[in-house]
């Protein structure tokens, strides 16, 4: 019993090769772009930029900072310039980094991002004024006025 094919045209020939090769171009630059830091390397930049020389931060430390790097999907470097300015704002000019201040800063960095979103949000939101639309039958002449 042969098999009943249906012809195809040559546009949706095309539209399925577009398609095929868009969702593999898009598959392989998910691949090569999103590759998350790997623990080990974020552990010891982590230790460069935030530990003393001759110490290492401690576990549960580490850990806040590598969860505030996950979930703002930043790089430790960038993450260490937004501890420069917290701990500048904060006053202290020794300000040391434990737990409680790792997680007041985490606080701190949401609270901040929220505050973004909400601004951001409000000008999106802001009502704009525009002119009337010219009405078609209105006027004796044209849609112009003539």
């Amino acid at each position: 019993m042969p098999l009943i094919t249906r012809r195809v045209s040559l546009t949706e020939r095309v539209v399925y090769y577009r398609r095929r090769t868009l969702l593999l171009n898009l598959r392989n630059c998910i691949k090569t772009t999103f590759r998350p830091y790997a623990m080990d390397d974020n552990t010891n930049e982590l230790n460069e930029l935030f530990a003393s020389p001759t110490a290492e931060l401690r576990p549960e430390v580490l850990g806040e900072l590598q969860s505030i790097l996950r979930l703002h999907s930043i790089s430790p470097q960038e993450l260490y310039f937004k501890w420069e300015s917290y701990s500048i704002k904060m006053g202290a000019e020794e300000t040391g980094l434990d737990l409680k201040t790792a997680r007041d800063f985490k606080k701190d960095l949401q609270e901040l991002l929220e505050r973004e979103s909400r601004g951001k949000a409000y000008a999106r939101t802001e009502k704009r004024t525009v002119g009337a639309t010219p009405r078609a039958g209105v006027s004796n002449g044209d849609v112009f006025g003539m």
